[in-house]
Order: structure tokens, then C-alpha cells, then sequence
């Protein structure tokens, strides 16, 4: 080999690692990581990360007490030590094909009991658990409405952020398992209400706060997000999203709100989004003699702002308070307030009248944030691609900085 050509990267990793070992690993990161070359970054980070799992962290476990990690080094957190100060771990980015590289999993009742289960008897002191993903639905749901109530239980958390696969999931959580929690924020998908499952109707005098986000479409209402919520007598936060689909029976939006705040006492922050599908006749009569803004008792609260769209035969009413704080948005129409929508990241609209150029050009600006859009066209008229409206030019370029899917349906 001609000497004078050798370049650092020519050097075999024993090689490399030999020199990186001599260096202080502060300096290794400013003056290595970083360069265009994937093998000098992994060969970096995987130094670093060694000397992380297989020294530094025998050494100060008793002293951990706080943990931010990915599942991608899960396993080797969790094998590094043992941790009995830890109060406090949060897994980021939480998905089955991470998870499952070190846990063996095959229904949801089974995940729950190796993955999830398994966290919280690994960390006895454990009072704060928060699980988050990237996509709806994120990670595979904690499922527990068919295990022993002994499962995923803890003498010790107080706050749980988590997904759950049915709002019957949520329930079961309130059932003693969990004695001593007063934060609760869950995001379910399915109502599974199943009636044999007999719950717990105690009063839950420790919650403090609460939030569920339930994306699934409800098309049998039931009064049994009213009546958990009415067990939280001292609750001081709440927060929740629901799309409720029942054209047979009307559900009235402004009585529905108030009985989720009704009789209590010490709440001081309530946020909400309602989506109610119904008939085209019976929306219109309700808003011919009601109006949510005035009609909307708990105004000491947020701003309460409604949307309203149309389908062929149905009609969907959006109440919701202001910020408008959640990441979905679906079934909106031409006809929405002109404000910003800073957080949703996902939207869907549809409308029987066409959705000409302004249309996009305004979703645009209110929607920011958008990375995943749904667009439906329910008009039986053809578009007038040179029709223009006021200070909009009739090709002016319409840009969705951040979006990474989209899909048109006509």
C-alpha cells in the first residue's frame, strides 16, 4: 500500500476505536461526529454508546432517577443496571418493530404483560410513565380489560401518559390497579365496551387531571365518558376529543358539554373537541334555535368556537375550544373560522360544494402543521380552473410546507 494515501477512514475499526479511546470523548464527538462518512458516525456513536451502557451506568445507577430513552437501546438500559431510584422514564418514538427485537409478543393481552407490565415491576419506584409514538395508532395499545387486575398495577405512579386499545382499557385503569395516580392521559381508538366486564364505580378523589383522546368514530353513544368523569370530584384539568356518528338518535353538543363539567367544583382548565354527525334537517333545526358560544355555560374556561360541514345526507357539528389544541381534524368543510390551527398535523375535509383553489389556498395558511391531508369532493359540478376570488391570483402557487402524504378523492 502506498503510505503517503492512507486516509483515518482506511484505518480497520480496532483501529480506529484504539485512537478514540485515547481521546477525550467530548472531543471525539465535536471533531468526528457529524462528517458525511456513515461508518466514522456509527463507529463514533457506538463508542460512546458502550462505554455508556457498559461503564457509566453500572456506575451511577443508584443515582438515575430520570430516563428519556428509545426502544431502539431499551434493552441494554434495562440490562445495564439496576435502577431503584428511578421515578421517572419516558420512551420516545414507541413502535412494535422496535419493541419486538426484545420482547416476545403476540396479542395485545400478551404485549401488555412483557412489555408494559414488565416496565413497571422492573421499576419499583416508578411515579411518573410516559409512552409516546409518532403515528395514530403509535405503538401497539395497552390492553388490560381481560387480565387480572394485578397486571400493570403500581403502589407508586401517579402520572401514566399512554395509548390504550379500548375505551373499556381506560375503565379498567380506575379500578384500584393504579392506586395512587392523579394524572391520566390516555388516547384509545375503539369503544369495546363489552357489558360482562363488571368496573369499579368508586369515587376516584386522587385525580387531578385527565385527558383522553378517543380518534375512533363512536356510533353508539353511552353515558359512560359522563359518568367517569363525574367520578373525579376534585379533577382540576380535563381534556377530550370526540367524534360521535349517531343519526338516529340527535346528540345535543352544548348538553353534552356541560354534563362533563357539571359538579366540579375545582376545575379550572377544560379543553374539548366534540364532532357530532347527524341528520341534515335535525342540525339545522338546532342551530336555527341555539347558539354554542352563548348557550355554553363554562366560559370562565377557553373560547368555544363550531364548524359546520356537509355531506350529501349528513351533517357534522365541530365544537371545540380555542387554541384549538389537538393534532386531528377530520370532516371539515368549505366553511371554517379564520384562525390558526397551529398543532394539526392530520386533516380531512370534504364538502358538496367545490373546492376551488381559495379553498387550498386557506387551508394553507390556518393549517401550518399539516403533513397529512384527505381531501373529498362531493359536488356533482364541474371546477372553473380560471375562476379567481378577491386578492388571489388565479395559478398562485399554494405550498403545504410540511406534508408527506395527501390524498384526493372525487
Amino acid at each position: 500500500m502506498n503510505q503517503s494515501s492512507v486516509q483515518l477512514l482506511d484505518l480497520p475499526d480496532e483501529v480506529l476505536l484504539d485512537i478514540l479511546k485515547k481521546l477525550d470523548n467530548v472531543d471525539v464527538l465535536y471533531a468526528l461526529f457529524g462528517i458525511d462518512n456513515g461508518r466514522l458516525n456509527r463507529t463514533t456513536v457506538d463508542s460512546v454508546l458502550d462505554r455508556l451502557f457498559n461503564y457509566i451506568l453500572p456506575q451511577i445507577h443508584d443515582n438515575v432517577e430520570c430516563l428519556t430513552v428509545e426502544p431502539a437501546f431499551m434493552e441494554r438500559i434495562l440490562l445495564a443496571a439496576h435502577y431503584p431510584n428511578l421515578t421517572e422514564l419516558k420512551i420516545n418514538d414507541f413502535q412494535r418493530d422496535n419493541s419486538s427485537r426484545y420482547f416476545a409478543v403476540g396479542s395485545l393481552k400478551v404485549y401488555t404483560k412483557n412489555v408494559f407490565a414488565r416496565v413497571l415491576t422492573s421499576f419499583e419506584n416508578l411515579n411518573h410513565l410516559n409512552v409516546t409514538g409518532t403515528t395514530i395508532p403509535a405503538y401497539p395499545s395497552l390492553s388490560v380489560c381481560y387480565l387480572p387486575s394485578n397486571t400493570f398495577s403500581s403502589s407508586t405512579l401517579t402520572y401514566l401518559c399512554i395509548n390504550v386499545s379500548y375505551f373499556t382499557d381506560c375503565l379498567c385503569l380506575h379500578d384500584g390497579r393504579l392506586k395512587h395516580l392523579c394524572t391520566l392521559i390516555v388516547r384509545s381508538y375503539c369503544m369495546g365496551t363489552d357489558l360482562s366486564i363488571v368496573h369499579n364505580l368508586n369515587e376516584l378523589p386522587k385525580m387531578k387531571v385527565f385527558s383522553l383522546i378517543h380518534y375512533g368514530l363512536i356510533e353508539e353513544y353511552n353515558d359512560k365518558f359522563v359518568s367517569l368523569v363525574r367520578r373525579m370530584l376534585y379533577l382540576e384539568k380535563l381534556t377530550f376529543y370526540l367524534r360521535i356518528a349517531c343519526p338516529s338518535v340527535y346528540i345535543d353538543p352544548i348538553n353534552l358539554m356541560n354534563e362533563f363539567s357539571v359538579n366540579t367544583l375545582r376545575l379550572h382548565s377544560f379543553n374539548f373537541y366534540l364532532s357530532t354527525e347527524n341528520n341534515r334537517n335535525d342540525l339545522a333545526r338546532y342551530l336555527s334555535n341555539n347558539n354554542v358560544k352563548q348557550n355554553y355555560t363554562n366560559t370562565r374556561y377557553q373560547e368555544v368556537s363550531n364548524i359546520v360541514s356537509f355531506s350529501v345526507n349528513t351533517a357534522t357539528h365541530h365544537a371545540f375550544t380555542l387554541p384549538f389544541e389537538f393534532i386531528t381534524l377530520l370532516g371539515i368543510g368549505n366553511i371554517f373560522p379564520n384562525i390558526v390551527f397551529k398543532n394539526v398535523s392530520e386533516l380531512s375535509v370534504y364538502d358538496v360544494v367545490p373546492l376551488e383553489h381559495e379553498f387550498f389556498l386557506r387551508i394553507a395558511q390556518a393549517f401550518p402543521m399539516l403533513k397529512r391531508f384527505y381531501v373529498t369532493d362531493l359536488s356533482l359540478h364541474s371546477h372553473n380552473s380560471n375562476k379567481s376570488t378577491d386578492n388571489v391570483e388565479p395559478h398562485q402557487i399554494v405550498e403545504y410546507r410540511r406534508l408527506t402524504f395527501l390524498d384526493i378523492t372525487r
